[in-house]
């Protein structure tokens, strides 16, 4: 996980020397589904230990989730605090699940959510940073949101049941918002690309649309625009 340390011996029968390599990754995978925090690859890497390894790290990290962790829920027992930008890669783990305490961005910081493959977090994302959904995959956000900072869908879809799965930022939107029920959001929505909306109930958007670009309605049921809004075309599938 990480860089590593290696200690060499070298010894011609006579003199022996030693020498220190350090190997260095920006790529750092999660393999355990515990919630260790203090750093001990010797057992697997948690997603905490990892998280860990990045605010320590001189240079950009990626965290991978691996495989062996496909339908596989992580608890987190207390707040995750992610400190700098980072990048999590889980296209790997289909429908691992992220639950328990909250997930903490701090500052100004990105965390970016990358899958192409379902996937879901359950708990909080609380912090005043940036949270981004990338990758052709489902992402459910299924915890209460106490986030100020926006959310960014470029790509895939974004699944909630209701409002208060958003965050009371902006809502910027390149792909699939999906609502699971009757909800008014008042989020300013952003249109960054073409979008899709599907809502299983009456939805009421009431924040300002904007942006120059189309959105797509997928939906049965009744939707009321009730904000200032300046978009491209709202059309219905």
């Amino acid at each position: 996980a990480g860089d590593a340390l290696l200690r060499l011996t070298f010894s011609d029968g006579q003199a022996m020397a030693m020498a220190s390599l350090t190997v260095t990754s920006d790529s750092i995978y999660v393999t355990s589904t515990s919630d260790q925090r203090n750093v001990d690859p010797s057992n697997g890497t948690s997603l905490g230990e990892a998280v860990a390894i990045v605010q320590t790290a001189t240079t950009a990290m990626t965290i991978y989730m691996s495989s062996s962790l496909a339908g596989a829920t992580l608890q987190l027992n207390t707040d995750l605090t992610i400190g700098k930008n980072l990048t999590l890669i889980a296209s790997n783990a289909n429908n691992l699940t992220i639950q328990g305490a909250s997930l903490v961005i701090s500052g100004s910081n990105t965390l970016t959510f990358m899958s192409n493959s379902a996937a879901s977090i359950a708990n909080s994302i609380a912090g005043s940073g940036h949270f981004h959904k990338s990758g052709n995959g489902q992402l459910v956000l299924g915890g209460k949101q106490t986030r100020t900072g926006n959310i960014t869908v470029s790509a895939g879809s974004l699944s909630i049941s209701d409002a208060q799965n958003l965050t009371a930022g902006v809502l910027e939107l390149g792909g699939t918002l999906a609502v699971g029920q009757a909800t008014e959001i008042g989020n300013a929505i952003r249109l960054i690309g073409n979008s899709m909306l599907s809502h299983q109930g009456e939805l009421v958007l009431s924040g300002t649309i904007s942006g120059n670009f189309n959105l797509h309605r997928f939906a049965f049921q009744k939707l009321t625009l009730s904000g200032n809004n300046s978009f491209g075309s709202l059309s219905f599938v």
